[in-house]
């Protein structure tokens, strides 16, 4: 097990070393969303991630469900949690995250939700979260580009 953990760490280090930038000015007309993302390519496909963290964070995670869902025809979404541990080692990168956690999605488990840790760089499931769902994080949307 040790060695697969391994394995992905290296995986996802080559990436962020073969990652590419850009920054890229949105026209958006939703106020919620920032004006200003990043563009990064993430393994396998492009990802755009928001450059700052979504208006009243932290939020729980009804909150931010609430907040995703008025977004989500624009195609911003919960990163899963690979796409959060990606955006945890390329953090200083993209640039703005706090040392706190952040909101994501765990890729086909139940709960689906999970948090990172933007300070120590641990995913944590729904149950190990202090008051689960209730728990304030900030939230970070992400969307997939063409």
């Amino acid at each position: 097990m040790k060695n697969i953990k391994i394995f992905f760490y290296l995986i996802v280090l080559l990436s962020v070393i073969s990652c590419k930038k850009e920054t890229t000015t949105s026209t958006n007309t939703n106020n919620s969303t920032p004006s200003k993302d990043t563009t990064i390519l993430y393994p396998g496909k492009k990802l755009e991630i928001l450059k700052e963290d979504l208006p009243n964070s932290p939020m729980t995670y009804n909150q931010a469900q609430q907040e995703v869902f008025k977004l989500q025809s624009k195609g911003w979404r919960f990163p899963t949690d690979s796409e959060l541990q990606f955006m945890y080692l390329d953090r200083n990168v993209i640039g703005g995250f706090r040392e706190f956690y952040y909101w994501g999605n765990w890729s086909g488990i139940t709960p689906p939700y999970c948090a990172m840790d933007f300070k120590t760089g641990k995913v944590q499931s729904g149950f190990s979260l202090p008051s689960s769902t209730n728990t304030p994080c900030y939230v970070r949307l992400v969307r997939n580009i063409k």
